[in-house]
């Protein structure tokens, strides 16, 4: 009977040709895509009771495992995404085909065919494996994270961290299942390798925190001792100051004038108001509406190099530009401080 799946012997002439069974054509086909190029034929057995037994045995094994030599010379083409999950499913077929598994690697090779042509597959529905109860919500959670991460697009900007997350996920699925689950150590590093790799992408594709606004650049005015009149150095940085404030949007600007303490604290008071309107009636000139702009004077207050009594102190002569709708200074108050130096 076994004679009768290889071929039927012909009993003409010498010479003429046997007539060829379909079972025959069909495990000439399965031994050309089992192995490379040139050593597939029938005529590599020496006799039809070896190619006979053969037969049997690929009818059993229902011919599989030639896949991955389909696959394994193949370039993948694409996006980035496309190639390492190819690499990621070629390697998977290529490690089950040389344990034997040639179902498995057999699915894994299809998957890499397809990534290879630039057409990534999903990750393998939950429903298309025979799952035992107690794994198959952790495989549906898997999958979800994984889902969530595609439709958002992530596998543009994670392609390696995705594509490792999904064979990690396939894998652990294929692995889990009734006919298999018997190689925990197989299994857990299929968990491992999708655990590892998704939270890396959920990671890289989070939303960014939206940026606080930048802080305008400090400027700092000088003035000279028992003044209020502006330097021309002095006007070239209120200029400067006026465009950072039109810049920032600022709604209103707080100007605050500064003494030493050298006079008393009295007249400093006074001075240090005349310093803040000052540099608020140029800013006017550069095109700040005046109801945009409040003086403060704060004398010999808030030094800013700290001196005893009665101590001239050019760095402590100064005005100060803040705007309050324009973020938080760095001492809590709800303006940011913009010097105007010279």
């Amino acid at each position: 009977m076994l004679s009768s799946i290889v071929k039927a012997k012909g009993t003409g002439k010498r010479g003429t040709a046997s007539a060829v069974s379909p079972a025959s054509s069909h495990l000439r086909l399965c031994i050309n895509k089992s192995f490379p190029a040139g050593q597939g034929d029938l005529s590599m057995f020496r006799g039809w009771k070896v190619a006979a037994s053969l037969a049997v045995v690929l009818a059993v094994t229902g011919c599989y495992g030639y896949k991955y030599n389909q696959v394994k010379g193949m370039t993948a083409s694409g996006s980035a995404f496309d190639k390492a999950l190819f690499t990621e499913y070629q390697n998977e077929s290529k490690s089950e085909f040389l344990q034997g598994n040639n179902q498995s690697s057999d699915l894994w090779a299809e998957k890499a065919s397809q990534a290879a042509a630039g057409k990534a597959p999903q990750p393998t529905a939950v429903s298309d494996w025979q799952l035992p109860s107690a794994i198959g919500t952790e495989v549906t959670s898997m999958r979800q994270r994984l889902m969530t991460l595609l439709d958002k697009g992530c596998q543009n900007t994670a392609p390696v961290e995705m594509a490792k997350a999904q064979m990690g996920y396939d894998c652990f699925a294929e692995q889990t299942r009734v006919q298999e689950n018997f190689q925990p150590d197989d299994i857990a590093a299929c968990r491992t390798k999708f655990l590892t790799n998704i939270a890396k992408a959920e990671k890289s594709c989070a939303p960014k925190k939206a940026e606080a606004p930048m802080k305008p650049k400090d400027f700092l005015v000088f003035f000279d001792w028992d003044k209020y009149n502006l330097t021309p150095d002095a006007l070239k940085i209120i200029s400067d100051a006026v465009t950072a404030a039109k810049a920032a949007g600022a709604k209103t600007i707080k100007v605050t004038g500064f003494t030493d303490t050298s006079g008393s604290p009295a007249y400093n008071q006074a001075l240090s108001e005349r310093r803040a309107q000052s540099v608020a009636a140029q800013m006017i000139k550069l095109g700040i509406p005046a109801t945009s702009i409040v003086t403060l004077g704060r004398g010999q207050n808030d030094l800013l190099v700290p001196t005893a009594d009665n101590v001239r102190e050019a760095q402590n002569r100064r005005a100060s530009i803040g705007f309050p709708s324009v973020g938080a200074s760095s001492d809590g108050r709800q303006f940011v401080h913009i010097d105007v130096v010279n």
